[in-house]
């Protein structure tokens, strides 16, 4: 099972391949809000950081509507026919996958292919070439058969497609021949059946599918045999399998006609049937896919690097200059900030009523509000960091080194800092007052949905910058809001020493895998509330509502309650009714289940998940060992908290959890820099490299050694 779920969690480049039955309707024609959730779930995969090429069928049916042909079989119609279908949907297929990935600001490309592509060299090396470019530059190729000037796939008969000679008959062959080409680590094939049935009658009376196949032999290709309801062309991809998996490409065969299956796969659930690559290679793919042509890496834009290069010169002189022009600019920054309320109300108004029109929750709609009050907030933060000790030239320590050496160890700036925040427009004031204080430039390149905002803060920053004698580009804001942009800047090294994202699991695991340049990590917030058997019930419950409910979107939210049996059923029942009056829902185990009947039943998938939203997880454990365990098995390491009048337990529990911030009695809403006296924070580190928990104005600095002596040379 653990190499099952690990064949799909762990890719890095996928190849996903969509069948016609997948994409169209019942009457045979294009579906677009097919097309547009498949186009979600691959963008989804995109944000997290993995590269996806998607082979597309579908350009006939699509064809076919506008040409009003939808009532000919296309078994029967002629192959000039099909071809003019081809010509026209092509067209309108593409046209619908590059407006759907456009909203999620993703770049698409259209390669059509014909078998001759795959038997000339040099048409290889240029499709490998071609392909190699669009991935870097975070493009999603799309592919099809080019069935204008190709027609493979449409002279040959149904029954007999995937068993010629040819280089492809169909777009499953070419799916594995691509993911062979690009190199992926995994093909997932869509198409209207749930996977591999073990024979006709499984399919036909609803049985599961074979849920793994760790080689491909007589056996296996007798499961794939035609006929049964739903099993039509399970040979062709029978056979793409095999030609995938013995070029060392783990395959998935799913149903693609059920939302989510993308999602859920890369989430770690079983879907579908698994093959697993073999070690023995296709004696078919050398033939066709010897050539991976080197691919130069495409340079950042010069916008960034430009943005980039004003940031460092101008953190050159921020670096050494004194407390009291540091402070000047923060207070100057909060004037501009007060000054500028109606220009940034204005802007966040567009941003928030996109988001609602884009369909975000509401916890993340209230992340990324605006009013008055956090407008005013925004300014008090810059002036309270302006009040605070400033972190740079401290001396750390003092020794006598060898020879009598004098070394004296004292803070500096990091440098040149890229923060990557998602759509919380308060960030670009708070990590452009910490970043001065602590005499490092900044980068900023915030989320699109929160664009015009972040916009409208940055100008009133720079205006402030100025007015204190500062050339304002030691706060940079990135303004396209093209996700190639953060491509680029991660790339930057040299210009920039450390980049700090903040946001969800996608964006960190985005910057993590793609960045050249040291990552301190801001993780999740996977956070736990554990009501023990001698805790005060009504302190919990105060505790459990106020870190659920009280801002459900932000990273320090409670998302699990583990509660004792012995007080199970007191506090559940007393906890429902505030959830219930706040409409938070309820998933929960089994035990759970029998105090709260209405409570959904939880999936191991929501155990790992940060909900950000008004949702919690309920478990019943039977010890504080039990608790402790699932909160370092599930844990995102953040936040966790314990509620109990015995100071044994809450030692233990303090003591054995593995978190940045560990609670007795006190709700985990307090982990926020601001909290816990340092000002305002640059995000709450989950690992334990350089910093960990609210990253205040110390994490922000390094340190050198500063050695004087009176002529010493070693001997």
């Amino acid at each position: 099972d653990e190499i099952e779920m690990n064949t799909v969690w762990n890719c890095g480049k996928i190849v996903v391949k969509v069948g016609t039955n997948v994409l169209t309707s019942p009457d045979g024609l294009l579906d677009l809000t097919r097309v547009r959730n498949l186009v979600n779930e691959i963008s989804e995969l995109h944000a997290s950081g993995k590269q996806v090429v998607l082979v597309t069928s579908g350009a006939i049916a699509a064809g076919r509507g506008r040409l009003k042909l939808a009532g000919k079989d296309l078994e029967k119609m002629p192959v000039p026919l099909q071809q003019g279908a081809a010509a026209v949907g092509q067209g309108i297929l593409m046209q619908a996958y590059s407006d759907f990935f456009s909203s999620h600001g993703i770049v698409t490309g259209q390669v059509l292919l014909t078998q001759d592509d795959f038997c000339d060299k040099n048409r290889l090396a240029n499709l490998n070439n071609t392909l190699g470019a669009l991935l870097t530059r975070r493009v999603v190729p799309i592919i099809n058969e080019n069935d204008t000037v190709s027609v493979n796939e449409l002279m040959i008969p149904k029954e007999e497609r995937g068993k010629t000679k040819k280089v492809f008959d169909d777009n499953d062959h070419l799916s594995a021949l691509i993911a062979a080409g690009t190199k992926a680590d995994c093909l997932v094939i869509l198409t209207d059946v749930d996977g591999l049935y073990q024979s006709a009658q499984d399919a036909k009376t609803g049985g599961k599918p074979v849920p793994l196949v760790e080689k491909i032999d007589e056996q296996v290709e007798k499961m794939a045999g035609e006929g049964g309801r739903g099993r039509g062309g399970m040979g062709s991809k029978l056979r793409a399998a095999a030609l995938a998996a013995g070029s060392g490409i783990a395959v998935v065969v799913a149903n693609g006609k059920t939302d989510g299956t993308l999602a859920a796969l890369f989430r770690g659930e079983k879907l579908g049937t698994t093959f697993l690559a073999s070690q023995e290679p296709s004696e078919f793919l050398p033939k066709v896919c010897a050539i991976h042509a080197p691919v130069e890496e495409a340079k950042p834009s010069e916008t960034v690097i430009r943005a980039c290069e004003k940031a460092r010169a101008a953190g050159a002189a921020l670096a050494l200059a004194p407390r009291e022009r540091k402070d000047g600019a923060l207070e100057a920054m909060a004037g501009e900030i007060e000054n500028a309320e109606g220009q940034i109300l204005a802007a966040n108004e567009k941003d928030v009523e996109a988001a609602k029109k884009s369909g975000m929750k509401d916890a993340l709609v209230d992340r990324l509000a605006l009013n008055s009050k956090r407008v005013g907030e925004m300014a008090g933060m810059l002036r309270l960091v302006a009040s605070l000790d400033d972190p740079v030239g401290k001396t750390l320590s003092k020794l006598k080194g060898a020879q009598g050496i004098a070394i004296e160890k004292k803070s500096v700036p990091l440098g040149t800092i890229a923060i990557v925040f998602e759509s919380r427009p308060n960030v670009t004031a708070d990590a452009a007052a910490l970043c001065i204080k602590s005499g490092n430039a900044v980068v900023l390149r915030g989320g699109s949905d929160a664009l015009e905002s972040n916009k409208a803060i940055a100008n009133a920053l720079k205006a402030g910058l100025k007015k204190a004698g500062f050339s304002g580009d030691e706060a940079v804001l990135l303004q396209s809001g093209e996700r190639g942009e953060v491509l680029d800047l991660l790339k930057c090294d040299g210009l920039v020493d450390a980049v700090i994202p903040r946001g969800g699991a996608g964006l960190i695991n985005f910057v993590r895998s793609n960045s050249r340049i040291p990552v301190i990590e801001t993780g999740t917030g996977n956070c736990h509330l554990f009501v023990d058997k001698d805790a005060d019930l009504k302190m919990a419950l105060e505790i459990a509502v106020n870190a659920k409910c009280q801002r459900p979107g932000v990273c320090n939210a409670v998302e699990k309650l583990l509660v004792n049996e012995k007080v199970a059923k007191e506090f559940l029942t007393a906890i429902a009714k505030e959830f219930a009056q706040r409409k938070v829902e309820i998933r929960a185990d089994d035990c759970a289940r029998k105090i709260l009947p209405n409570a959904k039943a939880a999936t191991e998938e929501d155990w790992k998940t940060e909900f950000l939203d008004l949702i919690i997880g309920v478990k019943v454990v039977k010890s504080e060992d039990e608790a402790i365990a699932h909160i370092n098995k599930y844990g995102s390491r953040h936040s966790e908290a314990i509620v109990t009048e015995n100071e044994a337990a809450a030692r233990k529990f303090l003591k054995e959890v593995d978190a940045a911030a560990v609670y007795w009695n006190a709700s985990t809403r307090f982990t926020d820099g601001g909290q816990f006296g340092f000002g305002a924070e640059i995000g709450i580190s989950t690992q334990k490299l350089h910093a960990r928990g609210p990253m205040g104005l110390a994490e922000l600095c390094s340190y050198k050694y500063e050695i004087v002596g009176n002529g010493q040379v070693r001997k």
